[in-house]
């Protein structure tokens, strides 16, 4: 089993219900990298190769999307032969006391005060068979010396990476580190725990031959799962794109802002791997992208504009495989309307399912919540319902000596029921060659111009004659 898959479900909800509830730093924001020769690097690996540690990639993912950032830390040591902001916490050797002993992270910290950090420790006391709850203690205080610099702070707590052979009681490590979120983050200081161990090889992603540091690969694998965790800090809420309805609203194009501001993802990264780098699974398809791996309770928000009010078609296009599923369309937090979903037996397979839903004029947060696990998103899309303008039916006066207005029994728009009884006969003929004068005198001549040649004539008896 994986270490991290014996937490409870309940647990890990909490947690990711207070993960990001906190808004994302404004400016420039200072991350400090904290760790164990992991994190700081050296100029003599195992391998002979050089390798500039995960930050070097994490530096490089942030820049390369905009973000203001600045490592910081007490040291920039070794200097590694790479360009990147080198400033770290990052010490060989370092178990967790070590950084408690002699107030040594207190006395880092005089020196800088970060928004965000990054703590990638634990290794050195798995390695050392450090009991687990003494790990864990260890971690906790350091929360609290860091909120103490900064109680706004940002923490980011990886689970340890596995290595050739490790320390037995590295799973029940890494089962153990939720628990400090779950007991310590809070919506100012929220406490991020980033899933490191699964999917990271112990062979195939460190240097041989001891396999105890990450090669190229661990370090990339390492920085892309930072990099997803630090998206929602470094980006202000809002819309992705604009939006405007109606129109089709692609399903990953959803707002900005992080795990409960802009969506709800009960998983650790992107595990579709495409488009975006943060907890929405997206995948690359026959159309593009789609919302894939969709759990149940999990939701996106899109901020769209509404060009005007009316009466509007929501569909969805939709793949599922399994039964049970519906999808919920809530309008500025308002429901708005649900849908069941069908059972397209196939991830690649997907069908329109519609909602009719009244929107108004202007900006307006759509919210789509999932029910049921096993699903994909590919799009929204919304259309105006036409607007049916009632036929104006035209006002007729009663045909003498009849005393009842005349009728339309077919609804073409041409009146054959003269005599106003409900129903065409014999008489209505008559009435018309009696009257015919009279009628295209004092009624609207459309409605008793059988022939259509803008007159009432003789023909239009003789048409209303053959209808009997």
């Amino acid at each position: 089993m994986h270490p991290l898959r014996s937490i409870p479900v309940c647990l890990l909800v909490t947690v990711l219900f207070l993960l990001l509830l906190v808004a994302p730093v404004v400016g420039t924001v200072r991350i400090v990298p904290i760790g164990d020769s992991i994190t700081q690097g050296t100029l003599q690996n195992d391998d002979g190769l050089s390798h500039p540690t995960y930050r070097y990639w994490l530096w490089q993912t942030l820049k390369s999307r905009g973000y203001d950032v600045d490592f910081v830390g007490s040291v920039d040591q070794p200097q590694l032969p790479y360009s990147f902001d080198q400033d770290n916490e990052g010490h060989d050797g370092y178990r967790t006391r070590d950084l408690l002993g002699t107030d040594r992270l207190k006395t880092w910290l005089t020196g800088y005060s970060p928004d965000i950090a990054i703590v990638h420790l634990g290794s050195n006391d798995a390695m050392d068979g450090v009991p687990v709850e003494t790990t864990i203690g260890n971690l906790k205080q350091i929360v609290t010396i860091l909120r103490a610099k900064n109680p706004s702070i940002v923490i980011l707590i990886g689970t340890v990476i596995p290595r050739g052979g490790y320390g037995s009681n590295l799973p029940a490590l890494n089962s153990a580190i939720p628990g400090i979120a779950a007991s310590m983050s809070t919506p100012s200081s929220p406490i991020v725990i980033v899933d490191q161990f699964t999917g990271y090889d112990g062979y195939d992603d460190n240097q041989p031959k001891r396999y105890l540091h990450p090669n190229q690969q661990g370090e990339q694998k390492i920085a892309a799962r930072y990099a997803a965790a630090l998206a929602p800090y470094l980006e202000s809420p809002g819309p992705y794109t604009d939006l405007s309805i109606p129109g089709r609203v692609e399903a990953e194009a959803y707002d900005k802002g992080g795990e409960g501001v802009a969506y709800h993802d009960t998983t650790t990264g992107n595990q579709g791997g495409a488009y975006r780098q943060d907890d929405v699974d997206i995948e690359s398809g026959a159309s593009g992208y789609d919302l894939c791996f969709i759990r149940d309770g999990e939701w996106v928000n899109y901020t769209v504009n509404v060009a005007a009010a009316g009466e509007y078609t929501a569909t969805f296009r939709t793949a599922a495989w399994n039964d049970g599923h519906t999808i919920t369309l809530s309008v500025d937090g308002t429901s708005v309307g649900s849908a069941g979903l069908a059972n397209t037996g196939s991830s690649e397979a997907y069908v329109d399912t519609t909602m009719s839903v009244s929107l108004s004029a202007g900006t307006h947060t759509l919210t789509v919540q999932f029910s049921g696990d096993g699903e994909n998103l590919d799009y929204l899309s919304f259309a105006a319902v036409p607007v049916t303008t009632p036929t104006s039916r035209p006002t007729l006066q009663p045909i003498p000596p009849s005393t009842l207005q005349p009728t339309d029994p077919d609804q073409d728009g041409l009146y054959e029921d003269l005599n106003g009884n409900g129903a065409l006969d014999f008489n209505d003929v008559v009435l018309f060659f009696d009257r015919m004068d009279w009628i295209a005198g004092y009624e609207p001549v459309e409605v008793f111009d059988f022939d259509r040649n803008g007159r009432i004539d003789f023909n239009d008896i003789v048409r209303v004659f053959s209808l009997l």
